[in-house]
């Protein structure tokens, strides 16, 4: 490597290196250390899981009665499988031009050390909640797709409560009850940690939820709220994070000369779809005309509507939030511990510095009644 500045060597880059590694470890990720960790030799690997698993079947599954001891051992044949995973590669670079700067790519509180560290965090929650909810690769050879059951996904619609906007749709105490009621059907171990990641939207709205819904005698949900969010609740542990997944929902579409309420939710006609969609602020009945909806794309705008006001809510694509629920079982992160630290001149950015880090990351969903999908509306 070429000395750029005289003290740019393999000591200093290897330290650079150990101090995204700490930072990594210490910052980076939110969800790393509430899932199961492995190491990866490559970039793919594949992992045993006993699909019948001990925690999951009930006690008559795995005994064998017998009237009288001296009778043949019943052998059980449980069923192994394997969940394959393949790692992506994470990258990030900085082009520096200051030698200053540089210098304190040693200094593991920099920003550059410290913002590496972060990106690095962020891609690796993104992989975590992708592999929750997405498809997971199992089969003795790791290749059969398994989607996430229809049975583990609570829809948006449920527990709405008619006549009460706060909340409908979103995270509500009714949907988080529903979701322990799923894994305690399961019988999956009480005390094996259980994880709800959601963005801070969601937070907001179970909140609220609570306060509407009188649920506040609980002197846990008290302090919650008044500390502005939540640590655990019902058995969960709460992990606040904007970046899990969304995804579009159709709502129904405005129709002509109709009494609405407020907190209802609407999109344009399929003739004049612009992509948004509107909640009600103004309760009344709409009028005869459909609204010009292409004036009113920005959050926020709000426009008339026969009697009725409407309001530039969201994007159709982003309009529901997913919440992931998992147990520290549920999932299972991989990473090569053979990351990559480089340090060089770019001759063609006038030789300014770029500094450079890389590791192969992957994970997989490892059992599907430990992971819940919550559809709450943005």
């Amino acid at each position: 490597m070429a000395d750029v500045y005289g003290f740019i060597n393999a000591a200093f880059v290897q330290m650079f290196h150990d101090n995204i590694i700490m930072a990594l470890q210490q910052k980076g990720s939110r969800l790393k250390n509430i899932v199961m960790l492995d190491t990866l030799i490559g970039t793919q690997g594949f992992y045993d899981v006993l699909e019948k698993d001990d925690a999951i079947t009930t006690l008559a599954d795995n005994f064998t009665s017998t009237a009288t001891m001296h009778v043949p051992t019943a052998i059980t044949d449980p069923q192994w499988d394997v969940r394959s995973v393949t790692a992506s590669y994470l990258t990030k670079a900085y082009l520096i031009e200051q030698k200053d700067k540089i210098r304190l790519l040693a200094d593991p509180t920099s920003r550059y050390v410290q913002n590496i560290a972060y990106a690095m965090g962020r891609q690796i929650d993104r992989i975590i909640m992708n592999a929750a909810l997405g498809t997971a690769y199992t089969g003795p050879q790791g290749v059969n797709s398994v989607t996430l059951p229809t049975t583990q996904v609570i829809p948006v619609g449920y527990g709405v409560v008619g006549g009460n906007p706060i909340g409908s749709g979103s995270l509500s105490f009714n949907k988080l009850l529903y979701a322990k009621e799923i894994l305690d059907a399961a019988n999956v171990d009480p005390e094996e940690p259980r994880y709800i990641i959601l963005p801070a939207s969601q937070v907001f709205h179970l909140l609220s939820d609570l306060t509407a819904t009188n649920l506040t005698r609980d002197a846990e949900t008290v302090r919650a709220i008044a500390e502005g969010g939540l640590l655990t609740y019902m058995g969960f542990n709460f992990i606040m994070t904007n970046l899990t997944p969304t995804e579009s929902y159709a709502f129904p579409a405005w129709s002509a000369s109709t009494a609405v309420t407020v907190g209802e939710y609407i999109q344009p006609t399929s003739a004049n779809a612009n992509g948004y969609y509107y909640q009600c602020i103004t309760a009344g009945n709409t009028g005869s005309t459909e609204p010009t909806w292409a004036n009113v794309e920005t959050l926020g705008q709000t426009v008339t509507d026969g009697t009725a006001t409407w309001i530039c809510y969201n994007s159709l694509a982003n309009a529901i939030d997913d919440v992931v629920v998992t147990t520290k079982e549920g999932v299972l992160f991989v990473y090569n511990q053979e990351t990559a630290a480089r340090i060089d001149p770019r001759p063609d950015m006038n030789y300014a510095t770029q500094v450079f880090f890389g590791m192969y990351a992957g994970a997989t969903r490892m059992n599907e009644q430990r992971v819940e999908k919550i559809q709450c509306l943005h």
